[in-house]
């Protein structure tokens, strides 16, 4: 976090100022909830890295979600 290494050790749930970062038991799945209600999910899937992201209604039209219909499928 912030340039630094984090190691999940026996806590699957690590708190930050306007995140929480869990990690799924005995995986190598990582999801970062955001107090916005935005959550982003990453798992490593043998050679693919899966990426799932969940973003509430209250965004829908607005330019966050434009952004990142840009950054992730180009339009």
């Amino acid at each position: 976090m912030n340039g630094e290494i984090v190691v999940f050790d026996e806590l699957s749930l690590l708190e930050f100022d306007g995140v929480s970062v869990l990690q799924y038991a005995n995986t190598s799945k990582y999801s970062a909830i955001f107090n916005s209600g935005i959550s982003v999910t990453v798992e490593g899937q043998q050679e693919l890295l899966g990426l799932v992201t969940l973003v509430p209604t209250m965004f829908k039209g607005s330019i966050l979600l434009m952004e990142l219909n840009h950054l992730m499928f180009g339009y």
